[in-house]
């Protein structure tokens, strides 16, 4: 096992500083709206099943999977059902289509 020790000095970059003082940044992240992605962000998709997995799949296949069912939902497959019916039921599906960002849901 290998130990490191070092010290992390909290102070503003200078302003010809080419590094970003990781410590004043902020991130907010928002949960997508879409019946294919749960709450924890996990995507429901074919590709990633373990009966459809195949050793020759790339990175490639995979974010345009990710990408086709953002794009187009597949409602057979969904994670969170109450945001499926809510597409099928509702008279707003172009609304609905549209992956969106909720914040703190």
């Amino acid at each position: 096992m290998i130990e490191q020790k070092g010290q992390v000095r909290d102070q503003k970059p200078q302003r010809n500083s080419k590094h970003v003082n990781i410590l004043h940044t902020k991130i907010q992240l928002l949960q997508l709206y879409h019946p294919n992605v749960d709450r924890s962000g996990d995507l429901c998709i074919p590709i990633l099943c373990f009966d459809n997995w195949k050793p020759a799949t790339t990175l490639g296949d995979i974010l345009t999977s990710v990408l086709l069912i953002l794009g187009e939902p597949d409602l057979s497959r969904a994670i969170r059902i109450e945001i499926a019916d809510e597409f099928v039921n509702s008279d707003t599906t172009a609304q609905l289509s549209k992956p969106r960002l909720v914040p703190g849901e």
